[in-house]
């Protein structure tokens, strides 16, 4: 009887992991952790990685899978991309690992933001009293132009789309009017030099006066919007005092406190206390 040696080969099939995750969801400013499923039929180890990193967030992952996220700038939402593999480990040293790659989608829902408000007068200063309102003083002499150029109000808001309706409130000098140009692009407003944060939405109001130039007094106007939620930004109050001006070749003098006095509001209701000094062979 002859015997013959049969060699039966078994093989090991390894099957490949799968990321289940797809889609995370977080809240804007938060600092986010997710933890990336997947499924293995043979229960392999599994070390994860990041390959390739999101644009708007800085994420870390530790080898078990748990992803840690926080926006670079203040104030992000939208969607984001960050690619992770996964390889099987720890396998007996006849199988080979496998490794798999997805890109997982991060989804940041925004929240509404408060409306900053920034003034710049005629001089481009900037101005930027906190909440809920700043207030600006101008002075003019009578007898001179019947225009006057304010300023600029600026809306800027994080959230992007945001629409403004002004409601401007209007206490006039005798025919006095104003008006609010909404400037049609705002790349020339220069934010980003007084701070850091991203603006999505940024609305700009160029305010001129317009009065009788024999007027003299004060008018106010007191500036507010609110946008498509109801709420309120905050407000700008423009007090302009028309001052008595008598002196038509010379300047407002005080006898006693000099020409600093003349910078004094109460002229806009009387010239009384003051004098006109004379440039050297001209007539007040």
């Amino acid at each position: 009887m002859h015997y013959s040696l049969v060699k039966i080969g078994k093989a090991f099939i390894n099957y490949s992991p799968t990321i289940v995750s797809g889609e995370f969801h977080s809240k804007e400013d938060e600092i986010a952790n997710f933890a990336v499923e997947t499924d293995d039929p043979e229960n392999d180890t599994l070390v994860f990685k990041i390959i390739k990193g999101p644009e708007n967030l800085q994420c870390n992952m530790t080898t078990d899978g748990h992803l840690r996220c926080e926006a670079i700038e203040d104030d992000f939402y939208g969607e984001d991309y960050v690619t992770v593999e996964v390889t099987e480990t720890d396998l007996p040293s006849f199988q080979q690992s496998v490794a798999v790659t997805q890109q997982l989608t991060l989804v940041i829902h925004g929240s509404p933001d408060k409306t900053d408000r920034f003034f710049f007068d005629s001089n481009d200063t900037i101005h930027t009293e906190v909440r809920p309102y700043l207030r600006h003083t101008i002075l003019v002499n009578a007898n001179r132009s019947s225009i006057q150029y304010a300023g600029r109000i600026v809306l800027a808001d994080v959230d992007g789309g945001e629409v403004f309706a002004p409601l401007p409130r209007f206490n006039a000098l005798g025919d006095a009017a104003f008006s609010l140009k909404k400037l049609s692009t705002t790349s020339d407003v220069p934010l980003a030099n007084y701070t850091t944060k991203r603006y999505r939405t940024v609305e700009a109001y160029d305010v001129e006066f317009e009065y009788s130039p024999d007027l003299q007094g004060n008018m106010t106007l007191d500036f507010i919007a609110k946008n498509a939620g109801d709420s309120f930004t905050p407000g700008v109050t423009i007090d302009v005092y028309v001052m008595e001006n008598p002196c038509i070749h010379g300047q407002c003098h005080h006898p006693t406190l000099g020409y600093d006095a003349c910078e004094d509001p109460a002229r806009s209701l009387s010239f009384s206390g003051f004098e006109c000094v004379c440039e050297p062979g001209k007539h007040a």
